[in-house]
């Protein structure tokens, strides 16, 4: 998973195996805000909470993320 801002939106680019080869394939989408509450829609609406304190995600029903550190040399450090 993946989690970064585009202008002034956020987006949550997650990595899916799919057909026989087990690819990974990747699948974006724009993080909302309604109410207050944190969402994206899927097809179905995933409710998204963040706990600065323990610096954790938490994707209603897919469960908790934990923020990983990047490594040196690895292609997302900039």
């Amino acid at each position: 998973m993946l989690i970064y801002k585009e202008g002034e939106a956020y987006k949550v680019t997650v990595f899916r195996r799919s057909g026989l080869r087990r690819k990974l394939k990747p699948e974006t989408y724009l993080l909302q805000e309604e109410n207050g509450n944190l969402f994206m829609n899927t097809g179905f609406r995933i409710d998204v909470s963040y706990n600065e304190a323990t610096d954790v995600l938490t994707f209603s029903p897919n469960g908790d993320y934990v923020r990983v550190k990047p490594q040196p040399g690895h292609p997302t450090e900039e």
